[in-house]
């Protein structure tokens, strides 16, 4: 899958939305820092 893809890709969207940044929230603490790295 190239880069351009994945932005078309809605179930790849629908999958970060639902899963992947709920868990990230809610496991971190007030305090800490949520860092991103995106290779796009």
């Amino acid at each position: 899958m190239n880069g351009i893809e994945f932005f078309r890709d809605k179930e790849a969207f629908d999958i970060l939305r639902t899963e992947v940044l709920p868990n990230i929230f809610t496991n971190k603490k007030k305090d800490d820092t949520v860092k991103v790295w995106s290779m796009a």
